[in-house]
């Protein structure tokens, strides 16, 4: 390796021991450390290669621990590993800041900015043309299990924060009783999800919303963050209640499956919303834990979405100093890596 330990080691290796052959791992090729045919039995030599890389590791570990500092004393972010460290502080600190979607020919190039920074001006811009003459948008969160009522934390800041969107945002709750009270009783009330989400406080304008037609009526902007087997059913219920110009995201990782004559029918989730009720659906993943989201430990994710104007919208929605987001038009490869990945991973 060649990065913040791997570099050091490597420059102090070819200064003092110039019979050992370096080489970095080229892609499809594996690298050779030490050519073993040299002579490399000094122990001197190899004495002070074990020396520096100590020193190495531990620079990187005491630059590890200030920037962790700094970052949870002026951001309030917590991060647990050194790449999520690094890459938190040169997302906060460096000019680029945060994604965020400009209208241009390369949508794949974006102009970054802190989401604290942003201006009227600046919102002005990221929203686009279609979005100004519009009044504040209404969110409405459909699903409030672990990871629907992380993001409750995120989206509730920023409604709250941007002027574009409704103050107040629905979480539509799937009543159950917990502890002998209505769980969205327990939410309105003391604002935490104890059930699902327990010792995370909800912001106080995230309204807990028993049914579920209620919940989606007048909403300009639809979350979709239950399992994947009860999109289609929900989407059937509320299919004559949803604005025309509404948009919808999908946070689900997961795919429909249905049986069908030459074997199973596979769909995306976004396809499910889209064609049950005839609006935009694009996809958040990324490779989070809904409790560390919720406990603003640094995270990244990924907003796939065709309409630029309407990914500059969810990028507002969704990006917060701990949490930060990206956009790509590729709508279909974030549901399908997102959902993949997990199967990758076990």
């Amino acid at each position: 390796g060649s990065g913040y330990v791997g570099g050091p080691i490597m420059a102090t290796i070819a200064k003092f021991c110039p019979d050992v052959e370096l080489g970095k791992i080229q892609k499809g090729h594996h690298a050779r450390l030490f050519n073993t045919s040299k002579d490399t039995s000094s122990a001197a030599g190899i004495a002070f290669i074990a020396l520096s890389a100590a020193l190495a590791v531990a620079a990187v570990f005491k630059m590890d621990i200030a920037l962790r500092s700094s970052l949870q004393r002026q951001h309030g972010i917590t991060t647990r590993s050194l790449t999520n460290t690094a890459m938190a502080h040169r997302m906060l600190t460096s000019q680029s800041g945060m994604q965020r979607c400009r209208k241009g020919t390369n949508v794949d190039q974006y102009t970054l900015l802190s989401p604290s920074a942003l201006s009227s001006q600046d919102i002005s811009e990221v929203i686009g043309e279609k979005y100004k003459e519009r009044g504040p948008l209404k969110v409405t969160i459909i699903g409030s299990g672990n990871w629907g009522s992380a993001i409750a934390t995120v989206v509730g800041q920023n409604t709250e924060r941007y002027p574009l969107f409704a103050d107040q945002a629905t979480m539509w709750v799937f009543e159950e009783l917990y502890e002998g009270k209505n769980l969205t009783d327990i939410i309105n009330s003391e604002h935490e999800n104890k059930k699902y989400l327990p010792g995370i406080k909800l912001p106080e304008k995230i309204y807990a919303e028993p049914d579920l037609v209620t919940s989606v009526t007048n909403a300009d902007i639809l979350i979709f963050v239950t399992p994947h087997q009860f999109v289609r059913g929900i989407c059937e219920t509320i299919k004559g209640s949803v604005k025309s110009n509404a948009i919808a995201v999908s946070l689900i990782k997961g795919f429909e499956i249905e049986s069908a004559e030459d074997g199973v029918d596979i769909r995306l989730i976004s396809e499910v919303v889209k064609d049950t009720l005839g609006i935009e659906c694009a996809a958040l993943s990324g490779a989070n834990i809904a409790n560390n989201i919720a406990n603003r430990q640094f995270s990244e994710s990924t907003i796939g979405c065709a309409d630029m104007e309407d990914a500059g919208v969810l990028q507002l929605l969704f990006d917060v100093p701990y949490f930060k987001i990206g956009v790509v038009e590729d709508v279909e490869g974030v549901q399908i890596y997102g959902s993949l990945k997990n199967i990758v991973a076990l």
